[in-house]
């Protein structure tokens, strides 16, 4: 079972997505609705992937996602927002953003995306050439 972040300062729709999410089966998400929530429970308990509206009280994701890198929280990233801006989809992948999706009226099928993009991104942050000491990783 993967463990996912789901961060939104709707806490409807962050516990409406959460639930969905989980009746795929294959994630287990815990919803928060600010930002210093989500750096709490990273000091705490680990996460294998982090999903973030983009616009948040006080930060955006991308703020967000460098407090926890700095905090050394190295779990992929995914941008989930209603904003459809392609200057911030391109911010974020320059942030180092592993996903970016944007929200629309149809939840359910955003749903399934979204559970489809996470499970992605956490089997390619665990891939061999992707771990850390790594004899097949290049370090020049």
């Amino acid at each position: 079972m993967i463990s996912v972040v789901y961060v939104d300062d709707d806490p409807y729709l962050a516990m409406r997505v959460s639930r969905l999410c989980e009746r795929c089966g294959r994630v287990r998400v815990h919803p928060l609705s600010s930002p210093e929530e989500a750096i709490a429970w990273t000091e705490h308990h680990p996460v294998d992937v982090i999903v973030s509206e983009y616009t948040l009280p006080g930060m955006n994701g991308i703020e967000l996602l460098k407090i926890l890198r700095d905090r050394g929280v190295t779990a992929p990233f995914i941008i989930f927002t209603g904003l459809e801006d392609n200057e911030v989809a391109y911010r974020s992948e320059l942030a180092g953003v592993s996903g970016y999706l944007i929200k629309n009226d149809n939840i359910m099928r955003q749903v399934s995306a979204l559970v489809d993009l996470i499970v992605l991104t956490q089997t390619n942050a665990n891939a061999p050439e992707n771990q850390e000491g790594d004899p097949g990783t290049r370090h020049d």
